[in-house]
């Protein structure tokens, strides 16, 4: 740039490879075979990162799949005849090796159909990468390019940030399945992740939210035996990675999903996935059995409703607590009894509670835990450990914090629960997909009871 020092070769090697490392994580969920015998005929390995025992010939899709999940300096040790080790010290070269039909569109910006938009500064540095990758074309030369609605959010910040767009439909590893997605789920987490509360866990964007999915299998992966094409399925991929939920295709592991409960619609089934599985994870870690006590603080919410009636059908004596509005919700669900927190104050008037199920994160909930017992505080979880820990210790109780993760198995014990009429997602706003900015303000209102699911034109 114009009075500015000439960057060194490794710091263009540096800037270049983190800027590329998306697309290169990108390449690692595509049929590698089909991507080396396009874009790479003649790739060998000259140093392969090996904390696996990689080889040092990449022969295969794991190798391969496995060398591109390694650390984006590694990317180094990929040399192509007649180039520089990789990444070039001239970007430039790369794209006439590695995209020759990429169209030089105005100053240092080329465009490439499949892979998207490389901009260059006067240094050689690659300055914007913007990915709009179409993985089908990549496993076979008669493939369809094939496009899909999704809310897509350009950078963190408040719900103005999701607008819906047209990418492409993402790609099918081995062990996945492609669902065409007939509602979405939405939870506190989206809003918070969309927000950047925690920023830490994620790449740079753009990024698609949402993680609660039903829908109908189209493809599965060759090494995918659990479902077939046309089965009805639901659950909460990759948590807490993306996966991509606001969206009308999601591609999901296999291990992550079950079969929808055949009692409900897809927007029912939409609002079970992430709810309860935290509820029954933390029910279970807590060892939750029958005759004991259980306090679900926030009972009317997404997860509280669903802790209510798990707890309930455990055996457990679950004492709600909500807004006074919200009793003759939490008594039909189960509850045994309904405490109203904005004119009781609940840590003075309940005891002897067993287990504490907390969706809101109210501390001083620990004073009704009995000693032995079992604080789950839900909100927050993720967070670890803070002043609530020493106080519980004084007290031994034991503070559960527990991070909800995808398990296809459970989700099948939860289908036949709500196929035998013994649990039920209350959803209270149905909207469409585009509508996604207005489901996130409701969620950030908090206060609210059940769920909101995004709708999709096949579900309308």
């Amino acid at each position: 740039m114009p009075g500015s020092a000439m960057p060194t070769d490794e710091q263009i090697r540096t800037r270049n490879t983190a800027t590329l490392t998306t697309y290169f994580r990108l390449l690692a969920s595509l049929d590698i075979d089909a991507w080396i015998r396009l874009w790479s005929p003649d790739c060998e390995v000259v140093a392969p990162y090996t904390p696996g025992g990689i080889p040092a010939v990449i022969n295969g899709r794991e190798q391969l799949h496995s060398f591109y999940a390694a650390e984006a300096a590694k990317y180094t040790q990929l040399r192509y005849p007649d180039t520089e080790i990789w990444p070039l010290q001239d970007p430039r070269r790369a794209i006439a090796r590695w995209f020759p039909d990429a169209e030089l569109i105005q100053g240092g910006t080329y465009r490439n159909e499949n892979v998207g938009f490389f901009e260059f500064n006067d240094d050689g540095l690659i300055s914007r990468f913007v990915e709009y990758f179409n993985p089908l074309a990549l496993q076979s030369d008669e493939a369809p390019r094939r496009t899909m609605r999704a809310v897509v959010a350009s950078r963190y910040g408040g719900p103005e940030v999701l607008e819906i767009a047209e990418v492409p439909v993402p790609a099918v590893a081995a062990d996945e399945v492609l669902v065409h997605v007939r509602a979405s789920g939405t939870n506190p987490v989206d809003w918070e992740c969309r927000a950047g509360h925690v920023a830490a866990w994620f790449d740079d964007g753009p990024y698609i939210w949402g993680w609660d999915i039903s829908g109908i299998v189209e493809t599965v992966g060759a090494d995918v035996t659990r479902f077939s094409p046309g089965d009805e399925v639901y659950g909460m991929p990759r948590f807490p990675s993306l996966a991509r939920g606001y969206a009308e295709y999601v591609s999901a592991p296999a291990q992550d999903l079950a079969l929808k409960p055949r009692q409900v619609d897809h927007v029912s089934a939409a609002a079970l996935p992430l709810c309860a599985l935290t509820a029954w994870q933390v029910l279970e870690h807590a060892q939750v059995g029958k005759g004991q006590r259980v306090l679900v603080n926030g009972a009317a919410g997404g997860v509280g409703h669903i802790a209510v009636q798990l707890a309930k059908a455990r055996g457990a004596y679950v004492v709600a607590v909500a807004r006074e509005a919200n009793h003759e919700f939490v008594r039909r669900l189960g509850a045994d009894e309904a405490v109203d927190y904005t004119t009781t104050s609940v840590a003075e008037n309940v005891s002897d509670i067993d287990v504490v199920v907390d969706t809101v994160g109210v501390d001083s909930l620990l004073q009704t835990v009995r000693r032995g017992g079992v604080i789950a505080p839900v909100s927050g979880a993720a967070q670890g450990a803070n002043t609530l820990e020493a106080a519980a210790q004084l007290l031994g109780v034991q503070v559960l914090r527990h991070v909800v993760h995808p398990e296809g198995e459970m989700l099948d014990h939860i289908a036949k629960l709500v196929d035998h009429g013994l649990l039920a997602a209350e959803v209270t706003r149905r909207l469409p997909l585009e509508q996604a900015d207005a489901a996130h303000r409701q969620l950030e209102g908090g206060h609210m009871r059940g769920k909101i699911v995004l709708t999709h034109r096949s579900e309308a």
